[in-house]
């Protein structure tokens, strides 16, 4: 399925459209894939996510049992990622879906779109970074030696295959989670909870200031 962009006229057209626009026009053979995917991890086909958690699984408990190396992982990296982007646009010029064509490009964009702020955020992140060592040094090193250290005593006490795993799976069920609003259903109750603490927490400390 072709890509048909949607015309704007609005005078407000800024470089995060620009952006998005070109990469669906990159991404325009991989179209009919990326519905798929963006389908399955919005857990409308949960049959299909939990074979999906159990692949990665298997894989994942494969490396644990076999230990390759890193020569023959990055081999085997390559080898797949090499036939994936060989017949991969192939396969999605016949993969059909159910949507019809205004759903399917609106669904397409917004998938580019969240590709888009993924790429500014990296970017913003390395700018402040950046900024940060030039404005504030001192910050900036204890910044650095803080987050080594954190990542050095999890790598110490965690597998990296453990660390990779989880990294993986969140990565899978964060789209659905998102999706279907858990987060804020989460968010909202360790607030309200919170909420809940503080205030019959304020009494106490009140008396105990009135008493010091």
């Amino acid at each position: 399925m072709e890509y048909q962009p949607r015309v704007v006229t609005d005078v407000s057209w800024n470089k995060e459209e620009s952006d998005v626009v070109s990469l669906a026009y990159d991404l325009s053979d991989w179209m009919g894939f990326i519905l798929k995917i963006e389908g399955l991890l919005n857990w409308e086909a949960p049959r299909l996510l939990v074979a999906v958690l159990v692949t990665v699984s298997g894989i994942f408990l494969m490396f644990h049992w076999y230990h390759p190396n890193v020569l023959s992982t990055v081999g085997w990296f390559g080898l797949v990622w090499s036939l994936i982007d060989f017949i991969g646009p192939a396969l999605s010029a016949r993969i059909t879906h159910e949507l019809p064509p205004m759903e399917a490009n609106r669904r397409y964009r917004e998938f580019c779109r969240r590709l888009v702020h993924a790429r500014y955020l990296v970017i913003n992140f390395v700018i402040f970074l950046r900024d940060l060592r030039t404005r504030h040094p001192v910050v900036y090193l204890f910044t650095c030696l803080s987050l080594l250290f954190i990542c050095g005593f999890v790598a110490s006490h965690f597998s990296d295959l453990v660390i990779l795993y989880v990294l993986v799976m969140m990565c899978i069920l964060t789209p659905g989670l998102r999706h279907t609003g858990l987060f804020k259903v989460s968010f909202s109750k360790f607030s309200m909870t919170l909420g809940m603490f503080l205030s019959s927490r304020s009494p106490k400390l009140l008396v105990c200031d009135r008493i010091c």
